[in-house]
């Protein structure tokens, strides 16, 4: 039960969203990535003014370059993820998991008063479980489901 109070209680911000980094929606995508890699980002929130237009990350960048159209020059406008899923701030954590795990997202675009204030992602989930249940995180089998035939050791 206390997985579950802390999900339900802990606020979005106490995971440590990541700050925006944005480009404008006519941005060519090879100036995105090159934004990515400076700030060693796995995303760009594509912001028109202060509107979220939507979002490129690496997963995009994948499958734009294994369909092997003009990629690289094209805006970032058209090969981005548009209308991002997005939480509030003050959601709790549970929103985010609940979002992530039925959407199949790695990142969310964090709200506060109406703007993005920045992105938390997978890896953001991962080291809040672990700070919060080592036992549990550190001591999971690398295969849940499986079992020993004989004891370890013997």
């Amino acid at each position: 039960m206390e997985l579950y109070d802390n999900l339900t209680q802990d606020k979005i911000h106490h995971l440590g969203p990541r700050p925006v980094i944005s480009v404008a929606p006519e941005c060519k995508v090879s100036e995105a990535i090159a934004l990515m890699k400076k700030m060693r980002s796995s995303y760009v929130l594509v912001l028109d003014g202060e509107k979220l237009d939507g979002i490129l990350t690496e997963r995009d960048v994948l499958r734009g370059i294994l369909k092997g159209d003009e990629f690289m020059g094209a805006p970032v406008r058209s090969k981005m993820t548009p209308n991002p899923v997005t939480v509030a701030s003050d959601d709790p954590i549970a929103t985010a998991v609940e979002k992530m795990t039925s959407g199949g997202y790695r990142h969310l675009v964090v709200i506060k008063e109406g703007r993005p204030s920045g992105v938390i992602n997978v890896k953001n989930l991962i080291h809040y479980m672990a700070e919060h249940f080592p036992e549990a995180v550190y001591n999971l089998p690398s295969q849940p489901d499986a079992a020993f035939k004989a004891p370890e050791g013997a």
